[in-house]
């Protein structure tokens, strides 16, 4: 038995938001009005005065006879309380769902979110929400506030299709952002547990993860913060990548400068970088230069690394063996 069977079927007098309690009982025993009024009847009697005092005689939309009729709540009670096979199975899903949400189940709040944007596209599912929540604590003056404003209730329905495709927008955006972000922690996990990762790895697929919670297309993933001033005596690796800029070599910094690095001069370009580098930022952050590993002469070398906040000390690097 699906719920969404249930709402679309049922009658609901607008007036007073109750349903029938007859069209319920038909649905789940799948029964004619006269045996559904039978099973009513015995049901009420068998439960007591409580369940019956909820339920009201109205005519729906000041149609037709007198009929049972009951708030969501109540007429989910009832169907609780009915024999048959079908009740039975709603039972079931009922208390699975109850495990799901006394375990901690966070999959359901993604179901619980896609059904109701679903429920929100149409007039039917705005209905079925109404009729379903209106005396649910969740409710305030009878509008669901599960993330929806409440003055959307006096939009018309292009603007309400224009909220709801905005947000969804900005949902696969942030969605988008995600996915980005948990590829280079997968990436860089992957390279780690091959033995492959380097200090410079770590710092690039930081970079990437950064990049993809703050480009642009939807709500940011983290809070912006504010940058403190660059500090100068702050080994550059350890810098916001703000200040710490794109990664460089000494063959980029020549091609700036239109030079050539002499035949044999990268080894001793290496070894004056790193004696600037030294001067400026000192022994122990000399000593932890990040390195990544290149193939050279078919052969694997760490190579330290160097961005453009330190682009100076390379183009004086590079300038020491012309």
């Amino acid at each position: 038995m699906d719920l969404d069977d249930v709402t679309a079927a049922i009658r609901v007098d607008t007036a007073t938001n109750k349903g029938s309690v007859i069209d319920v009982i038909k649905i789940v025993q799948s029964c004619n009005a006269s045996d559904a009024s039978t099973y009513c009847k015995r049901l009420l009697d068998d439960i007591g005065t409580d369940l019956g005092t909820r339920c009201v005689q109205l005519r729906i939309n000041s149609k037709g006879r007198l009929t049972p009729c009951a708030d969501a709540k109540t007429l989910v009670e009832i169907v609780w309380s009915l024999p048959g096979k079908a009740a039975r199975e709603f039972r079931r899903q009922s208390a699975a769902n109850v495990c799901r949400v006394l375990g901690g189940d966070l999959s359901i709040v993604q179901e619980v979110e896609a059904r109701h944007h679903a429920l929100q596209q149409t007039e039917g599912g705005r209905a079925a929400q109404k009729f379903l929540l209106e005396d649910s604590e969740s409710s305030v003056g009878g509008e669901m506030i599960s993330g929806l404003p409440l003055e959307l209730a006096l939009a018309n329905e292009t603007q309400k299709s224009a909220y709801f495709e905005a947000r969804m927008r900005e949902e696969a955006a942030i969605a988008t952002k995600k996915a980005r972000a948990q590829f280079a922690v997968e990436g860089y996990e992957l390279l780690r547990s091959m033995g492959a990762a380097d200090h410079r790895d770590c710092i690039t697929f930081s970079d990437a993860v950064r990049r993809a919670v703050t480009d642009g297309g939807g709500a940011a993933v983290v809070e912006a913060r504010a940058l403190a001033a660059d500090d100068p005596t702050i080994p550059t690796p350890q810098c916001d990548p703000f200040y710490r800029g794109e990664e460089i070599s000494m063959h980029t910094v020549a091609h700036e400068m239109r030079v050539k690095i002499p035949e044999q001069g990268e080894g001793r370009i290496g070894k004056r970088m790193k004696a600037l580098y030294t001067e400026r930022y000192g022994d122990a952050a000399a000593a932890n230069i990040p390195t990544r590993n290149i193939e050279f002469r078919g052969q694997i070398w760490p190579a330290n690394s160097y961005w453009a906040r330190d682009a100076d000390l390379m183009k004086r690097a590079v300038q020491s063996v012309l």
